[in-house]
């Protein structure tokens, strides 16, 4: 979607557009809600981060009010491995 949209597509702008704005208000949820200072984003989404990131750092840095500052939002080290990761947590403690 990120790569049609790169290329002017139309649809892919609009479709992205929109997920950019449902994910922008659940990380500002989230801001909200357990008043982090850093918010990090991975999976395999963050093959767009150069899209991603500046984009929700942009609308976060507008509407999430937090009393102290700006909450830093950065991209994973470990893209790709959460679901790997919490397979391996539940397997470990034996949880069905």
């Amino acid at each position: 979607m990120f790569n049609y949209a790169a290329k002017c597509d139309e649809l892919s702008k609009i479709v992205r557009d929109h997920s950019l704005d449902v994910w922008t208000a659940g990380v500002i949820n989230k801001i909200h809600a357990y008043d982090p200072e850093l918010v990090i984003l991975g999976g395999g989404v963050m093959k767009s981060a150069d899209v991603i990131i500046p984009f929700i750092k942009n609308k976060v840095n507008k509407h999430a009010w937090t009393p102290w500052g700006k909450v830093k939002i950065i991209q994973s080290k470990i893209p790709n491995r959460f679901a790997l990761l919490g397979a391996y947590y539940l397997v470990k403690n034996n949880i069905p």
